[in-house]
């Protein structure tokens, strides 16, 4: 049994440390080496492309706001002394 698998398995642990544990794996080993050992698990590919989309929607998001002429960060100040 893989880690994926036993990680899918809905007694185990809840979906959203799985996507965490998944994240921190991608950004080690990269997308591409992790893809290949779920393509007999259905949940695992939907997992992992829910992955793939999100983070590039993050980065879609971030361009946009650098091209948008900079910081748009809310910066906060102190009033009173």
């Amino acid at each position: 049994m893989t880690l994926l698998q036993v990680l899918t398995q809905p007694y185990c642990v809840p979906q959203v440390k799985i996507r965490h544990i998944l994240e921190r794996t991608i950004r080690r080993f990269g997308y591409d080496h992790i893809i290949q050992y779920t393509t007999d698990l259905e949940d695992g590919y939907k997992i992992l492309a829910n992955i793939k989309k999100r983070r590039e929607r993050a980065k879609r998001k971030k361009a946009a706001a650098t091209a948008e002429g900079g910081n748009n960060e809310v910066r906060f100040t102190r009033t009173h002394r």
